[in-house]
């Protein structure tokens, strides 16, 4: 099969540029023709360095104007259309390989050409955006032969009722960790960099991108409402960088709260920093998490969630705990912070359920049943369109 994934950029902290190249690098491993087509590059240091060596990977643009990227895309895209018009499989990851989507879809109706199938994986599922920008997105997702969500809310719930599109559910996976191969070394001169006071017992944190649409700003109150309850027994880390690090800082400073809450920006190494939190909290969509708490999961490090879908309670089932309350979020940390066996116990479960359930050999097999059944819907409506144009 002949797949090609397009992304923006393929940052190693990024929970969807993550999916994207585990997905190329697996299915290049499995025998498949892999195409990795990338909006722009980024500092090195912050650029994907796993790709396989059969994964070939194109860079559009390297312009530094979003406009003049987009519009590189264009160029780009007929300069390669015969190539495009060889796959099987185009797979759009975020807005930039949405919109490339779009074009893609409006270069096969111009052509007359019946490949590739487009496909699109949604990663934005549950999180505060606008409603325009949310409707932009359906939209979009309209002119795809597929689209797969990697977690549901109302909208999406209700979008896939009423489509006729073919879509799935498909919960992300990726490369688990394993904490026996990691270096303690690096992890203790990572403890001893942070500047951890001799008093700290527990460590709070988290680790992920600082956009918007994750509100890392939620997480202040919560550690606010720790450090009251707990003193020096508590420090916490966030670990990450984006365009929210300044309000990040600003609220810190409000909160009175600078010494204790870590910042130490972009972490190349997540695992290591997942290695020094005795508590991590992220932010669920209903049951779906991000990649990085499934990865600190695979570590044993216990996992609590702020929940971003309004309405929802959580269940005995959900494998994560989860409230939009605030209030509650920080009272259950406050209940695990003071039982090691609590969080110990809590951490086996979640690390058994991450094994079993959020592997990346098991998101990648759910993917490749989809793109089997995208392909085939594909050459029917080709067939019967055919026949209605002959009659």
């Amino acid at each position: 099969m002949k797949i090609a994934h397009v992304l923006s950029v393929a940052k190693k902290t990024g929970g969807g540029e993550r999916v994207a190249v585990d997905l190329a690098n697996q299915a290049a491993e499995a025998g498949h023709d892999v195409w990795l087509v990338v909006g722009w590059s980024v500092d090195a240091a912050q650029q994907q360095d796993e790709f396989h060596p059969r994964v070939r990977v194109d860079f559009i643009s390297g312009h530094a104007s979003v406009i003049r990227r987009y519009l590189s895309a264009v160029t780009w895209m007929m300069k390669h259309r015969k190539e495009l018009a060889e796959l099987d499989i185009l797979h759009c990851h975020l807005t930039f390989g949405s919109v490339f989507g779009v074009l893609t879809t409006a270069m096969r109706w111009l052509t007359k050409c019946h490949r590739p199938t487009v496909v699109e994986t949604y990663h934005t599922v549950g999180m505060p955006i606008s409603r325009w920008k949310r409707w932009v997105h359906s939209r979009l997702s309209r002119t795809r032969d597929g689209i797969i969500l990697m977690a549901e809310d109302d909208y999406w719930r209700r979008f896939r009722k009423e489509s006729r599109l073919l879509t799935t559910l498909i919960p992300n996976g990726t490369q688990l960790f394993d904490r026996n191969t990691i270096d303690s070394h690096a992890v203790a001169t990572f403890r001893n960099e942070l500047g951890f006071s001799d008093k700290t017992r527990c460590v709070v944190g988290t680790v992920g991108m600082l956009r918007p649409s994750r509100q890392p700003l939620l997480f202040v109150p919560i550690f606010k409402a720790l450090a009251d309850e707990l003193g020096d027994d508590v420090e916490f880390v966030m670990a990450g960088d984006g365009p929210e690090m300044g309000r990040l800082q600003t609220c810190i400073a409000e909160h009175g709260l600078t010494e204790q809450i870590k910042l130490p920006g972009l972490v190349l190494s997540p695992e290591t920093a997942m290695c020094v939190i005795d508590l991590y909290i992220t932010v669920n969509v209903e049951e779906a998490t991000g990649v990085a708490a499934m990865q600190a999961a695979s570590l044993g490090v216990p996992v609590i969630a702020i929940q971003f879908q309004d309405g929802y309670q959580a269940s005995a089932d959900d494998w994560i705990w989860s409230s939009t309350s605030l209030d509650d979020v920080s009272g259950r940390a406050i209940q695990l912070l003071q039982s090691a066996e609590e969080r110990r116990s809590l951490g086996l479960r979640q690390q058994e359920h991450v094994r079993s359930h959020h592997s990346i050999n098991s998101m990648v097999a759910a993917y490749y049943r989809f793109y089997q059944q995208a392909m085939k819907r594909r050459d029917l409506t080709v067939s019967q369109s055919s026949s209605i144009t002959e009659e």
